[in-house]
């Protein structure tokens, strides 16, 4: 009984870790850009009329969210 196969073994499976070729079915998330960003914290802020509850529907902090929704600049200042 030491050498006997376990009962859920089968010739698939015996091979299915053998393939080089095989190809990763997870797909990683893409990240939206600042102006796709803009436009939906602008969606938001239109129908809630509250930065704080915009940006915990959005995600992101409250002065994000305000950033976004004011058009300010989103770069980081420059080292002295």
């Amino acid at each position: 009984m030491e050498n006997s196969l376990a009962t859920f073994w089968n010739e698939k499976l015996s091979c299915a870790f053998t393939e080089t070729n095989l190809t990763a079915t997870v797909r990683t998330a893409k990240s939206p850009t600042i102006e796709e960003m803009t436009a939906k914290a602008k969606e938001i802020y239109c129908r809630v009329r509250s930065y704080r509850k915009g940006a915990e529907i959005l995600g992101v902090k409250v002065g994000k969210f305000y950033n976004l929704v004011n058009d300010y600049p989103h770069r980081k200042k420059p080292d002295k």
